[in-house]
């Protein structure tokens, strides 16, 4: 029983997770960030061809 307590004790005292625990919200946070510029840029460069697709369009009469 005195060795399960010491064990439990040295868990409580064990910061290694808690490290862990913020590289993943760190790593979470530059995720959320590149997935948003990145949906950006598709929304933006479909807006361009659609634009470059309609002037071709209307200048050669199709």
């Amino acid at each position: 029983m005195e060795k399960l307590t010491l064990k439990l004790k040295g868990f409580s005292k064990d910061t290694k997770g808690a490290t862990a625990i913020e590289y993943g919200l760190i790593i979470a946070l530059m995720v959320i960030g590149i997935v948003a510029g990145v949906s950006n840029f598709s929304g933006a460069t479909t807006n361009m061809y659609n634009l470059i697709t309609n002037k071709i369009s209307n200048s050669t009469g199709v």
